[in-house]
């Protein structure tokens, strides 16, 4: 079973639940923004995330209560995305996952040219016990903390997806699976102006994400009340 998802139109959970309760099938995103709160993988279930499409976290770790995890995690105990003993799951396409990062940060500390991270973040993506596992092409961008985090997992394959971190450095993975970072290089007669600039883009980002929280509880809140 597939189900095809357009851009905002459709509760991600309910949608993956359908699968599950069908035996197993791929939830497809369509290109354009898909705005979700906490996801939880089942066996058998595959979220492609189409080129073009952006499945985007709303930044609230409160949200994330029920996406807990056993391992600590400098503090965190919940992820975005989670699965847990369950086999046969996937991650794939051409998309991106934008993680919000900018968002659990207490700004940018000039004196060491990079951001200071809030105390309690969500890791991206956390699989507790699983086995049969597939993580494939996509991109993971501007993440809280951890992106991939796989615990006591079998029969792993990650393959072609690229990390981008919150000063644009570039971690990918190729077809061994292993990762090489790529550290961006900047003029020093820049640097003065490149912290700033990132600080002014840090401060617009977490207003952003300060309304999309906001929107994001309004809808949760009428689409409880006509239920």
């Amino acid at each position: 079973m597939d189900i095809s998802i357009e851009p905002d139109g459709a509760d991600l959970q309910k949608s993956i639940d359908s699968l599950v309760r069908a035996g197993g099938g791929t939830l497809l995103l369509q290109p354009g923004r898909h705005i979700t709160g906490p996801i939880r993988l089942f066996s058998g279930v595959t979220l492609s995330i189409g080129l073009g499409a952006t499945l985007e976290f709303v930044p609230d770790y409160e949200l994330y209560a029920g996406n807990s995890v056993s391992v600590i995690a400098e503090g965190s105990d919940r992820a975005y995305i989670v699965a847990q003993e369950a086999h046969d799951v996937a991650i794939v396409g051409d998309g991106k996952i934008l993680a919000s990062g900018a968002a659990f940060s207490t700004g940018f500390d000039q004196t060491v040219g990079t951001y200071t991270p809030s105390e309690k973040r969500p890791r991206v993506l956390v699989f507790e016990d699983c086995s049969k596992i597939r993580l494939e092409g996509f991109v993971i961008e501007d993440s809280p903390m951890w992106t991939v985090h796989l615990v006591r997992c079998r029969d792993v394959v990650v393959e072609s997806i690229t990390v981008l971190t919150i000063d644009n450095s570039r971690i990918r993975t190729g077809s061994s699976s292993t990762a090489v970072q790529r550290s961006p290089c900047a003029a020093s007669s820049s640097k003065r102006r490149t912290m700033a600039s990132a600080s002014r883009r840090a401060a617009a980002t977490r207003a952003s994400h300060a309304a999309r929280r906001s929107k994001f509880r309004t809808a949760m809140s009428r689409a409880t009340v006509a239920h």
